[in-house]
This record gives structure tokens, C-alpha cells and sequence, in this order.
């Protein structure tokens, strides 16, 4: 219908994923995780800054699982810093 695999929901883009030959390789360029003990807090927080529901976990772990039954064989995963003070803990 015209949209961004970005603007639709991940378990409608993961539909569309499957049907794209196995052989390729597809990459979500755009990712976050967080640590298991702040994910889902994490998660929820990012999810009312935007005003968006959020599907996900926030774990490493369940990022990869996503994939797996999608078929995305590639992240590339962004780092989130709410202040300036905490880049550097966050990126380490």
C-alpha cells in the first residue's frame, strides 16, 4: 500500500519479510536494546516520549528471536542517551 517497511508494525513487516526469497540477506537498520535489568522499563519509557506502542523487549535476546522468525538476518542497533552525562556509559 505504498508505506516504509518502517512505518508498519513489526509483526506485519515480519509477514511481509517471509515471503522474500531466504536467501537474502535483509538488515533492520535501525534497532535499541538495553541492558535486561532497565529493558523493559526502558521500552515503556521510549514508547510514551513518542507516543507510540512498543512491541519489543528491549533485550539483545529477544531482538534476535524477532529476527530469527522474520527472517531480518542483520541489525544494526542504536544507542540511546536521555542526557548528555550518560553517552559515554551508555555506548560502553
Amino acid at each position: 500500500d505504498g508505506k516504509a517497511l518502517d512505518e508498519i508494525p513489526f509483526k506485519e513487516t515480519a509477514n511481509y519479510v517471509k515471503k522474500v526469497k531466504r536467501n537474502m540477506k535483509i538488515y533492520d537498520f535501525h534497532s535499541h536494546i538495553y541492558p535486561e535489568k532497565i529493558a523493559q522499563k526502558a521500552v515503556q519509557s521510549v514508547g510514551e516520549f513518542y507516543g507510540i506502542g512498543m512491541d519489543g523487549k528491549g533485550t539483545a535476546k529477544a531482538l534476535l528471536k524477532e529476527g530469527k522468525g522474520c527472517g531480518v538476518t542483520n541489525f544494526v542497533v542504536h544507542s540511546v542517551a536521555l542526557t548528555a552525562s550518560r553517552v559515554e556509559a551508555i555506548n560502553d
